[in-house]
């Protein structure tokens, strides 16, 4: 149809050349004389010519006739490239024929053949196809002979084909002149073949088809002519032909007839696949279409009329009913939107009496849950917003139904508990409805999920707090330089005239003990002059520990004032850092370490910054490790250094298995003055200096910890100080659903703010664990993991026993789920995959049971 429209407009002159009947040479050159006539002064846009002759006759007069018009030919047999050497206006599609697959066909469907009798002619179509059928018989000839029936009389023939034995077949190539020079026509030679003998016939081309042919592979002059017509429209559009250029495959398919089939007795189901049927006759929906057509539609329109009348009965029975569900009705409307309506009586703790289906979406529950249960809604609000939602909601109902018209929206935020467990923060909008001319009211309104612009609001909360923090860790800093100052001096008065009142003591102490000796009455307040020497050194010694206890703060506090001073930037080797801090803490690190292990990158790029202020982090971080553990356990520590490809970077990390940190501390231990520690003389500044020095290098600290596990300090610093990192904490994803697994990545855009990042086997897992500090939690598809999920578990426990491991299957057996992922993992996730429900539970689980730590990100 396409071709067609295309055509519109085109005018076709057709010329029948009749070269069958005419071959000799006076009828090729009356045909020149006649063509160059009629077209040397109306020269076509393009020429198709069809079959061999008339593709002949244009390449040899072709230019003569028509200059050097475009020619797209088809139908030519046996073709060679060598054909159109120096004819670069030609264009077109070779016709192949397929004896081979036929024979097969036929073979196949005929098994007890011993005979095959080729029907063909001695014009040079017929002997080409002569010749290259004997190429082909040598595949058959063990089991087959083939009888060669041409260069005969069309009686003789037609004798022969009367005499073929019951296990023959006739395979009908092109019979168009026999051996007294007469020009039958194909459908002349198929018609004497098909009253000659009641054998299957077999050939290759359309033309026979319908006609006494069984089929084969079959050649299809339509075919042919369709491609030589898309070709010219091409060429009239302004391609060359040069640019068109040949089609060497033929479109020939396996065609045969429906009437041959059934008069041999063959099955459908033993043709080639894709075989096409012709002529089969018309099902009885074909034939009676039309009436078929014009029954349904009385009966439809029957029906709708029934329905018309029957409806307008009920509605004039149930006027009032209707009515009364006009507001159910409208919440109908809303199925579509991310919302779930309802409507309930007008009380507090009110019946429901409709709730849409987009409650199951959003909640997991059914909304026959909320219908049957008239507490099922309350029972699971939060029990932190349920007593003041409860409150509220009766005051406004109350106040509202009192009112002439309540069209006030109330509207409430808490959370609430979806079918799966967790806690989802839904908003609750509730308008109180009057039916007109009824006293009858209700309460409709509807749920939505906004954890996501809760939980946005939250992570920008985070970000202001981090902003202010900063912010008043530079005014801090200010004040405690002056403090610091006051603080010092009359400390150096203290600690300079210690040693020297001990120096005093130390000339008196034995004046006393030997004036009591002698007898001297000394009033020593009742004591020995043994105990007042005691305490008078005790005395010293505690004085001189405060001392040096308010002089260790002043330091710290004059380095934390003047961390923000800027000193000009160099290029900083941080291994050299970690080597330079090293001998500073190396006795509190043997002390308190059984095993120590320091891995360097020796390729580690350099990096612009301050190496004294980094110096202080390092010196800060084993510091704090050594706070974390205890020296009689077995403990372990690691400080390690490597590059970072993405974002550019280097990365420090100092790796403790001491007790963790626990989760209700883990958002203050980068406050000043923050410590657990201070009855042991901590000063909680460290971790809070160590932040701001970091953030001085527009870097990021932060720490992943797990109770009873051990902590882990990273600092990521950017190659050049105009670089500003930002880290979110990651989930690694392993899953080889990789459209699943896309849509996980996709999650990481959502708040909180954490990043999702894909692995597809266990190889690309472990890269992804190498290459991310930040990430705090693998979750394994059970599936993918294998058999040896096991062992991935146990090697993801073994590189890292800090993150947090969870598996998911979509097999509902969740004991089965559990028994193969064993005791290494923290959750087990089961049932039917819902990815957005998958991702609540797995956040909910990892950031409100597990606690990881989350990243804390330094602001300029």
């Amino acid at each position: 149809m396409k071709l067609m429209n295309e055509l519109q407009g085109v005018r076709i002159i057709t010329e029948y050349m009749d070269s069958k009947r005419h071959v000799k040479s006076e009828h090729t050159e009356n045909l020149l004389r006649l063509y160059a006539s009629k077209y040397s002064l109306d020269h076509p846009d393009v020429v198709i010519a069809t079959d061999d002759n008339a593709f002949n006759f244009l390449r040899i007069y072709g230019k003569q006739v028509f200059g050097h018009v475009p020619v797209v030919f088809c139908g030519v047999n046996f073709f060679q490239d060598d054909m159109l050497e120096g004819l670069d206006n030609f264009a077109g599609v070779v016709e192949t024929i397929d004896v081979r697959r036929t024979l097969a066909a036929a073979v196949a469907l005929h098994p007890s053949i011993r005979q095959i009798a080729v029907v063909v002619d001695r014009t040079p179509t017929g002997r080409s196809t002569a010749q290259a059928l004997k190429e082909i018989t040598s595949a058959f000839s063990n089991k087959i002979d083939f009888i060669m029936l041409d260069g005969l009389p069309m009686t003789s023939l037609l004798d022969k084909v009367r005499a073929l034995p019951q296990q023959s077949v006739v395979l009908l190539l092109n019979f168009n002149r026999d051996a007294d020079g007469r020009v039958f026509s194909h459908l002349e030679t198929i018609k004497l073949l098909r009253e000659a003998t009641a054998l299957p016939i077999y050939g290759v081309w359309d033309f026979f088809m319908g006609e006494g042919i069984v089929g084969g592979m079959i050649t299809s002059g339509k075919g042919q002519g369709m491609a030589a017509a898309s070709m010219a429209v091409r060429i009239i559009n302004g391609q060359a032909p040069k640019d068109v250029g040949v089609n060497k495959q033929s479109p020939n398919r396996w065609m045969f007839d429906y009437a041959q089939l059934k008069r041999l007795g063959l099955s459908e189901e033993k043709l080639p696949l894709g075989s096409q049927i012709l002529n089969r006759p018309p099902s009885f929906y074909e034939v009676n279409k039309k009436i078929i057509w014009s029954l349904v539609a009385a009966v439809l329109f029957l029906t709708g009329v029934s329905s018309i009348m029957a409806l307008n009965i009920i509605q004039r029975r149930r006027v009032q009913a209707e009515l009364r569900d006009t507001a159910e009705k409208l919440a109908n409307l809303l199925e579509s939107l991310p919302i779930a309506p309802f409507t309930t009586i007008p009380e507090p703790l009110g019946r429901f009496t409709y709730v849409s289906h987009n409650v199951i979406s959003i909640t997991g529950f059914q909304p026959e849950d909320f219908l049957d249960d008239k507490d099922f809604w309350s029972k699971r609000i939060h029990p932190d917003d349920s007593g003041v939602v409860l409150d509220r909601l009766g005051k406004e109902l109350n106040l509202k139904t009192e009112k002439k018209n309540g069209l006030d929206d109330e509207r409430l935020t808490y959370r609430f508990q979806t079918a799966r467990g967790d806690y989802r923060w839904f908003s609750d909008v509730r308008r109180v409805v009057s039916y007109p001319d009824s006293q009858v009211r209700r309460v409709a309104g509807f749920w939505q999920d906004i954890t996501a612009e809760v939980e946005l609001r939250q992570e920008t909360e985070r970000s202001l707090q981090q902003v202010i923090q900063a912010d008043k860790l530079a005014s801090l800093g200010e004040l405690v330089a002056g403090v610091a100052h006051e603080i010092r001096n009359p400390n150096v008065f203290i600690s300079t005239n210690v040693p020297l009142l001990r120096e005093t003591w130390e000339i008196l102490e034995p004046l006393l003990d030997r004036a009591q000796t002698a007898g001297w009455e000394l009033d020593t307040g009742g004591m020995s002059v043994a105990e007042l020497s005691q305490d008078m050194n005790d005395m010293l010694d505690d004085i001189m520990v405060g001392s040096e206890r308010i002089d260790r703060v002043v330091r710290e506090l004059r380095d934390f004032a003047s961390s923000n001073e800027r000193s000009q930037p160099q290029a900083v080797q941080l291994n050299d850092v970690v080597k330079k801090t090293l001998p500073l803490v190396g006795a509190q690190v043997r002390k308190t370490f059984k095993r120590f292990v320091l891995e360097l990158d020796p390729n580690l790029p350099l990096i612009e910054g301050y190496p004294t202020k980094l110096e202080q982090v390092v010196a800060n971080l084993v510091v704090n490790a050594t706070h974390a553990v205890r020296p009689e356990n077995q403990s372990n520590l690691l400080i390690s250094t490597r590059r970072m490809e993405s974002p550019q970077g280097v990365i420090l990390q100092v790796h403790d298995d001491g007790h963790g940190i626990p989760p209700e501390l883990r958002e203050k231990i980068f406050e000043p003055f923050f410590t657990t520690r201070r009855e042991k003389g901590g000063t909680g500044l460290g971790l809070s200096v160590s932040y701001r020095l970091v953030n001085d290098h527009n870097g990021v600290i932060f720490p992943v910890s797990r109770p009873g596990v051990g902590t882990c300090f990273a600092m990521v610093l950017p190659l050049h100080l105009d670089r500003c990192l930002r880290i979110r904490p990651a989930v690694l994803w392993m899953d080889r659903d990789e459209a699943r697994l896309e849509r996980l990545v996709l999650l990481g855009q959502d708040p909180p703010a954490s990043e999702c990042i894909g692995a597809r086997s266990s190889e690309e897992l472990s890269r992804a664990l190498a290459e991310n500090p930040n990430i705090v939690a693998v979750c394994l598809e059970l599936e993918s993991a294998g058999t040896e999920v096991g062992e991935l578990l146990k090697s993801i426990a073994d590189v890292n026993p800090l993150l947090i491991r969870a598996v998911y299957t979509d097999n509902p057996d969740e004991c089965a789920a559990h028994d193969k992922a064993g005791s290494l993992a923290d959750l087990v996730v089961s049932g039917p995959l819902n990815l957005d429900l998958l991702r609540r539970i797995l956040r909910f689980n990892i950031t409100n049971q597990l606690q990881v730590t989350p990243v804390a990100r330094g602001e300029k």
